[in-house]
């Protein structure tokens, strides 16, 4: 898993990350298996993978060319995961957002034990406009999966008449800059909005168009033929979506 899941992602993201991806989630699903054994055998992968990203984005560092980004685990269920490989942060699902103040915290002190002053990187989820500004007024996550935007493996429960679809990313976001106005508050230090959910290369100008920030994928990516070329599309389609806005405005 770890071997396979890393070349993929230095396909998709070059020799210095040329194509600007701002972050890397990793997102696993546990073992149905409850024993100890499996638990720690399952931690051990998630602490290879992790480990293998960080150590790709160190040589990366390296490059003069060199575009930032960041590395999450996905669920608090892994925080010593995330620990352990020393990665930036943790995305919280939203059913646990209250965690986060305690998440921050164990972060920090784990991080200044190793000497690392970077900044911890934070996000969660968001379904609703209601859940987004009660993230950001509570909690002031870094970035935010708003969502589900279009059909998608990922939640195989929900049909088209159950999705938020493409607007919402854009909603949360007008909503979450108009209450930091009205509470006084740095409009620079809302979260990013990626839009989630169904995410390829069809679709993806549409949230953006509408007002997110980004798009956040998975098998349009990981699932590719060619990571990079599939990386190189996406982007492309955004930055035009972008660039047909400003036009129109």
């Amino acid at each position: 898993m770890a071997i396979q899941t890393s070349k993929t992602l230095q396909k998709a993201l070059g020799d210095y990350n040329e194509h600007g991806i701002d972050l890397i989630s990793i997102r696993v699903t546990h073992p149905t298996s409850t024993t100890a054994l499996e638990k720690e055998k399952f931690q051990k992968r998630l602490v290879h993978l992790a480990c293998n990203v960080m150590y790709m984005k160190k040589k990366h560092q390296s490059h003069p060319k060199y575009h930032d980004y960041k590395v999450v685990i996905n669920d608090v269920i892994n925080l010593e995961a995330a620990v352990e490989a020393d990665v930036d942060g943790i995305h919280v699902k939203e059913k646990d957002v209250d965690q986060i103040p305690f998440i921050k915290e164990h972060l920090r002190k784990e991080k200044m034990k190793k000497g690392n002053l970077e900044k911890i990187i934070i996000g969660t989820s968001a379904h609703s406009i209601v859940a987004g500004i009660s993230n950001y007024e509570n909690f002031e996550p870094d970035y935010m999966f708003v969502g589900t935007c279009y059909l998608t493996q990922s939640h195989p429960e929900k049909n088209q008449d159950d999705l938020e679809g493409p607007l919402l990313p854009a909603r949360v976001k007008n909503e979450i800059r108009l209450a930091a106005n009205n509470a006084d508050r740095d409009e620079g230090k809302t979260p990013i909005i990626f839009a989630i959910g169904g995410i390829e290369k069809s679709n993806c100008h549409e949230p953006v168009s509408m007002g997110a920030d980004g798009v956040a994928v998975i098998r349009s990516v990981m699932q590719a033929p060619d990571p990079k070329q599939s990386t190189m599309d996406i982007k492309s389609e955004m930055r035009n979506a972008v660039l047909n806005v400003g036009c129109n405005q």
